[in-house]
């Protein structure tokens, strides 16, 4: 399910993807967002693995990774296709545009890591095909949901992408979370 979900959401999303600009406006929402995020899970954080289970891991891990993706892409494409490079080579820096783009590399590295700690949480406590499976399916489907709704790169989409969007979303999810409850090595632990 998982697979059969995710293939079908990336190939919809594929065809009708664009690339737009990112405006300062779009970036200060993905940087709120994250922020909300990186807090929340920081606070799972500090609470100590022991606490949670391997789904709150590979949710966390994923939703953190899917917005390290999006914040690359942001950081290269606002750097390089939209001339921040060249304004910092020109010491023509903007401090609005260059300075959430500096924030958005910051964001980068501290999803990433913590993004990280929740990986390895993961796999310690749970079964390696349930994690590999559920940052398969959530860490592409949290980028490309940023990118279609934040982002507008699917904003020419007609209806019955959109609604084929939120199915295969909802059948690789319900695969995902179907491996958590009926998983072999969960199913002995219980």
């Amino acid at each position: 399910m998982s697979t059969v979900g995710l293939g079908a959401f990336v190939i919809m999303a594929h065809d009708v993807s664009v690339e737009p600009n990112i405006d300062d406006a779009a970036l200060i929402d993905i940087l709120l967002m994250v922020a909300v995020l990186i807090g929340t899970f920081a606070f799972i954080f500090l609470k100590g693995s022991s606490r949670f289970n391997p789904l709150t891991f590979i949710i966390g891990a994923g939703a953190l990774y899917g917005f390290v993706a999006t914040l690359t892409k942001v950081v290269i494409k606002r750097a390089f296709s939209q001339g921040g490079f060249d304004r910092l080579v020109a010491l023509k820096f903007d401090l609005l545009t260059d300075g959430l783009t500096v924030i958005a590399l910051g964001a980068l590295v501290t999803a990433a890591l913590l993004g990280g700690w929740f990986v390895q949480n993961a796999y310690t406590s749970g079964p390696p095909d349930l994690v590999i499976a559920g940052l398969t399916v959530i860490d592409p489907l949290v980028a490309v949901s940023i990118g279609v709704i934040l982002l507008k790169e699917a904003m020419d989409a007609p209806l019955p992408i959109i609604l084929g969007f939120g199915a295969s979303g909802a059948v690789a999810v319900t695969g995902v979370f179907l491996l958590s409850k009926y998983h072999p090595e969960l199913l002995g632990k219980a």
